[in-house]
């Protein structure tokens, strides 16, 4: 079995998004799903954050367009600095 970078490139896309799918749902170990697909752990781990992220993103409340994002001191150092 190649377990080495090799075969993890040559997984395509819908493979990784699978792959990742599989793990976050827990329903094999990362072990198991690392030897079935060829791939280290390490990987398999990789693509499960990357699965992770997005889903957090997907589902994280949006910020209203008149929220303030955060608040700045301005000096009359910073004044100069700017002009």
């Amino acid at each position: 079995m190649d377990r080495g970078v090799g075969a993890a490139v040559r997984l395509p896309e819908s493979g990784r998004k699978v792959l990742a799918i599989q793990a976050l749902a827990g329903c094999e170990t990362v072990s198991d799903l690392a030897a079935q697909h060829e791939v280290s752990r390490k990987f398999v781990y990789q693509q499960t954050q990357k699965a992770s992220a997005a889903l957090d993103e997907a589902f994280s409340p949006a910020v209203r367009d008149d929220e303030v994002l955060f608040e700045l001191a301005v000096t009359k150092t910073w004044l100069r600095q700017v002009i």
